[in-house]
């Protein structure tokens, strides 16, 4: 408790009305709500009851950028230093929850590697593709990266339509699918960084996402971690 006491800060970076909150909507644009986030973080430092508490709320780190060129270079400086990305936001932004919105986008850094599938997991219970495929394990050659991967087809999950030319009909299982089908082959895997797992000596990887399983086996080594 002492070092919480010491050490946690809550770092903000929007702010919404509450009824606006309750309702999913605030349409409030953004620059006015940071001006008002602003104010209220300066206002909180005024009246803290004690110094220690000052710099406790804080708000993200903020710049504007006024061109594609200025945006790419401040991108750069935080991968530079290991950061994970930026999100970029118009002025004109208005809040909505839960949903993609026009006025902001995220950008973050993407790598491709090549793994070898090794194994399978059925999809979720309760899902439409709880019989089929929900991921594959895939691995490097040396062994020292291991990974669970989605962003799979419905045909490499196991199903297709119920008729083509009209889908309000539903999706089945392919009749006789093998999910083993794909074991062996090369997986280009589109992910974030390389990350470690907790109690493992294994590596794994952030975001990682099937973008294609070399059919015609054009690959047939993975990379190592290196």
């Amino acid at each position: 408790w002492s070092y919480c006491a010491n050490n946690i800060v809550y770092v903000t970076w929007d702010i919404v009305d509450r009824l606006a909150w309750k309702n999913l909507f605030y349409n409030f644009p953004y620059e006015k709500r940071l001006e008002l986030l602003k104010s209220f973080i300066e206002g909180f430092r005024i009246n803290s009851v004690s110094t220690m508490f000052t710099n406790r709320l804080q708000i993200v780190e903020t710049v504007i950028l006024n061109n594609e060129e200025e945006v790419a270079e401040y991108y750069a400086s935080k991968l530079a230093n290991k950061q994970e990305g930026i999100v970029v936001k118009n002025f004109d932004l208005i809040w909505e929850h839960d949903k993609t919105i026009l006025g902001m986008i995220k950008l973050k850094e993407f790598k491709e590697c090549d793994l070898v599938i090794v194994g399978w997991t059925a999809g979720k219970p309760n899902t439409q593709f709880e019989l089929g495929v929900g991921s594959y394990l895939c691995e490097s050659s040396c062994g020292k990266l291991v990974v669970n991967c989605s962003g799979l087809t419905m045909g490499q999950r196991g199903y297709e339509r119920v008729d083509d030319n009209d889908s309000a009909l539903g999706i089945k299982l392919i009749e006789r699918f093998d999910p083993a089908i794909n074991l062996g082959k090369i997986a280009a895997i589109k992910f974030n960084y390389v990350i470690s797992k907790k109690g493992s000596t294994t590596k794994s990887l952030n975001l990682p996402n099937i973008i294609e399983i070399r059919e015609s086996f054009d690959k047939s080594v993975a990379e190592t971690l290196e």
